[in-house]
């Protein structure tokens, strides 16, 4: 007689839901402040965050660009960009695509620099937000990712305490999403 098998329920596997990381972009020295919100997909590098920064604010690229982040583990400042020849100080700049921006950015982390156009010095503040698998996780669940109707975002406030800490009115702002893949 052969032993009867209990079948173990299966289970079903779990989906794992893309990681999308939220920041805030604020161009300093304007009036009234502008700014935009991007998401980008957690596999992104820098050179990655600086297309969607160019994107999101509908410049066309035409010019140098460099981050400056502090590590989170080393807690000493790094400048993240695009060497080309003329860029042989002794300062080192780590090369944007090869530089994942997961590495650097963390919840309570302090922000960013990304200077665009080095002629014009345009400084942006790059603050990390979140990283939002909790809204797709809200969006599967609930069939949109944003509470009720009216409600404010969370990541709003920032913006206008940004503002107010500035004494600068805000601008329409737009936000902008990365195509997740």
């Amino acid at each position: 007689m052969t032993p009867k098998r209990h079948s173990s329920p299966r289970r079903k596997p779990t989906r794992r839901l893309p990681v999308v990381h939220q920041f805030l972009i604020v161009l300093t020295g304007t009036d009234p402040l502008v700014w935009r919100r991007i998401q980008v997909p957690d596999g992104y590098s820098f050179w990655d965050l600086h297309v969607a920064i160019q994107d999101a604010m509908g410049w066309l690229d035409y010019h140098l660009h460099e981050f400056t982040v502090v590590h989170p583990d080393t807690n000493r400042a790094q400048r993240i960009g695009m060497p080309d020849s003329e860029d042989m100080d002794d300062r080192p700049l780590l090369r944007d695509s090869e530089v994942p921006i997961a590495d650097h950015f963390r919840d309570g982390g302090p922000p960013a620099l990304y200077v665009y156009d080095f002629g014009d010095d345009w400084q942006h503040v790059v603050a990390y937000e979140a990283a939002a698998a909790s809204l797709i996780e809200r969006g599967l669940r609930t069939g949109s990712p944003f509470p009720r109707p009216g409600a404010p975002l969370l990541a709003d406030f920032s913006v206008m305490e940004l503002s107010a800490l500035l004494g600068r009115s805000l601008d329409s702002g737009r936000n902008y999403v990365g195509q997740v893949i």
